[in-house]
């Protein structure tokens, strides 16, 4: 799952909503666990800089500052919630620093 996710990411943005979907689908979860599975893995990666959140605005319109205030923004706003309705409803992420060093790490060869 987490290798489809960043390779998803490699090709083109990624909504938190796709992320879901494919701990749903992927690990065969119910909606509210693949939701907090979502939340899981995107908040140890943006804190590791492998994910950057951002808004889509015009185009993607990365959450300014350090990786480890940008989790921490993120796990906010996720509170609440059991699942998510709608691509962007958090947030949607490109690649950061780290994405190429956990992409070897998973055997990811293009992107």
């Amino acid at each position: 799952m987490r290798r489809l996710v960043l390779e998803s990411t490699l090709d083109d943005w990624t909504s938190d909503y796709e992320v879901q979907g494919a701990c749903q689908s992927l690990l065969d979860l119910q909606p509210p666990e693949a939701y907090r599975r979502m939340v899981a893995l995107a908040v140890d990666w943006i804190g590791r800089g492998i994910l950057v959140p951002g808004d889509m605005v015009g185009g993607f319109q990365v959450w300014q500052g350090a990786a480890a205030d940008l989790a921490a923004r993120f796990a906010e706003r996720s509170r609440g919630r059991d699942a998510l309705a709608r691509p962007g409803d958090i947030c949607w992420f490109d690649t950061g620093p780290g994405a190429p060093a956990e992409a070897l790490r998973l055997g990811i060869t293009h992107g």
